[in-house]
């Protein structure tokens, strides 16, 4: 495991209810083999398909939705998004 991956991630995963994106991630350096090797040590988890948890961080109440909603603008961080990015609405929205 690369100590300097990981502190690559982290700005994202901060901002981010403690997720990253794999094309956060590539758009950074940081192949999908060496997320791989984040998460086999246990320090990252796969949350659905190319949406990352850093492992000890903030949980979002709602981990699943807020994946998907991430995946939608992969490449786009959260704080640069806004409703043309999508949107929750019906009943995950009322959750």
């Amino acid at each position: 495991m690369s100590k300097r991956k990981l502190g690559v991630l982290l700005p994202f995963a901060e901002d981010q209810w403690g997720l990253v994106t794999r094309a956060q991630a590539a758009d950074h350096g940081v192949s999908g083999l060496a997320l791989g090797r984040l998460v086999d040590a246990g320090v990252m988890e796969r949350v659905i398909q190319g949406i990352y948890r850093v492992r000890g961080g903030a949980e979002h109440p709602l981990p699943s939705l807020y994946a998907a909603w991430l995946a939608l603008e992969p490449g786009t961080p959260a704080w640069k998004r806004d409703a043309s990015s999508g949107a929750v609405s019906h009943q995950s929205a009322a959750r």
